[in-house]
């Protein structure tokens, strides 16, 4: 929708796919993910991969940096610790 770029400063997408290296202890469980973001004031698209710690440090990173417009995961497929770190690294809205 074009009325919602105000600006040129980019207006991320992302979709992310987690992989936890333990399904038996999620809480704790280092995890891989991997990252599709779209720029919708360029139509850029970049694509990323890493594994992350328990705490999902990075993951926190990338979402507090780039503070996308809009979040897309698998349905019953992201755990416990990274809904935590979804709702605290993004603005409600």
């Amino acid at each position: 929708e074009p009325a919602m770029l105000r600006d040129d400063r980019p207006s991320y997408c992302l979709a992310i796919k987690e992989r936890s290296s333990s399904l038996r202890k999620p809480i704790s469980a280092e995890s891989q993910f991997g990252l599709a973001l779209l720029d919708a004031s360029t139509g850029s698209v970049r694509l990323c991969d890493f594994d992350d710690d328990s705490g999902r440090s990075l993951l926190e990173t990338l979402l507090i940096q780039l503070q996308p417009k809009e979040v897309l995961v698998e349905k019953g497929h992201i755990l416990p610790p990274t809904k935590a770190v979804l709702k605290r690294a993004l603005p409600l809205g």
